[in-house]
């Protein structure tokens, strides 16, 4: 990946601090887990040297490994405002608008539109996802970003660390 290796530091259980800066080209950031009960907000930032507005889709990860197939796989495509997540069972893309009141969930993990943020500033483009998880899903996770930009360039899967699904 770009940017060469990141050292991370668990400073709580939900919560992963990223100590590097953005990459000048394109880096996702975990900044911040929240969660109570099943449910957890996760904030996660993209960077683009060419600015926030250049990133055309952003995707994360929640899995053992990089499997689309048994885990939680969310894509926000600038083009339509939507984050999409991939249900199992079909590969079918399930999409939530930014700000709407649509739900949809797969067999590990749902999206909320409600709360659902998309903000883009100077170079970064920051993405909250309200998320619940199955009880199925519980335990540790990695959490893995893609970013593209309006070109094609992408870093490349990241690993952004682990962290332990309620």
């Amino acid at each position: 990946p770009i940017g060469g290796d990141r050292t991370f530091q668990p400073v709580h259980p939900g919560r992963i601090v990223n100590d590097e800066a953005l990459s000048p080209i394109l880096l996702g950031r975990c900044l911040r887990i929240g969660y109570s009960g099943r449910g957890s907000h996760l904030e996660v930032r993209h960077g683009d040297a060419n600015g926030a507005d250049d990133i055309a889709t952003a995707s994360l990860l929640l899995h053992s490994s990089i499997s689309t197939f048994g885990g939680c796989y969310l894509t926000y495509v600038r083009s339509t405002n939507s984050v999409y997540l991939l249900r199992d069972t079909d590969q079918t893309w399930l999409p939530v608008v930014v700000g709407s009141s649509s739900v949809v969930e797969n067999a590990n993990c749902g999206l909320s539109g409600a709360g659902l943020t998309v903000t883009a500033n100077g170079n970064t483009l920051s993405l909250v996802l309200p998320l619940t998880f199955k009880a199925s899903f519980a335990g540790a996770k990695n959490l893995y970003v893609l970013v593209s930009d309006a070109t094609g360039l992408s870093a490349g899967w990241t690993s952004l660390g682990t962290w332990t699904a309620p």
